[in-house]
């Protein structure tokens, strides 16, 4: 499983990335075409023109910001250390599915299964942190089994 750990940390990084780079693309558009707003733009259209570009740029630095915080915990994951608990970086295969606590993404394929990325502050990283292979866990009234842990 630390292979896949590694393939699935590469996946999240590639994709954040991507992520980043497009909503910096967008910031510079929206940026570029504001400010050609202003020299063909007079009075009140100039300025809800503006105010609107500026709420889209306000709306994409967030997220960009977000994107990058996403980077950093990934990029602060030990992929080489292995625990028997449940914690940032693990892989946890339960009766339920598989979950890389690490980052909140879209579900990954790989290697025939379906990975679920989950950040430490999600209910159910929540739910398994410090929990070992083999732990009975309760979930939203369903109980499953830690059956493997890396």
């Amino acid at each position: 499983m630390a292979m896949l750990k590694e393939q699935i940390s590469k996946m999240l990084v590639q994709a954040t990335q991507h992520q980043i780079d497009l909503l910096k693309k967008d910031i510079t558009e929206i940026q570029a075409s504001a400010n050609e707003e202003t020299k063909s733009s007079a009075g009140d259209k100039y300025e809800t023109g503006r105010a609107m570009a500026q709420l889209e740029i306000d709306k994409l630095r967030n997220q960009l910001f977000q994107a990058e915080n996403a980077i950093q915990v990934l990029n602060g994951i030990s992929l080489e250390n292995q625990s028997d608990q449940v914690k940032l970086g693990s892989l946890v295969k339960t009766t339920q599915g598989c979950f890389f606590i690490s980052i909140s993404s879209k579900e990954i394929a790989i290697e025939n299964q379906m990975v679920h990325p989950i950040s430490i502050s999600a209910p159910m990283a929540k739910c398994l942190m410090g929990r070992k292979k083999g732990d009975l866990v309760e979930f939203l009234g369903r109980q499953f089994l830690i059956e493997d842990l890396s």
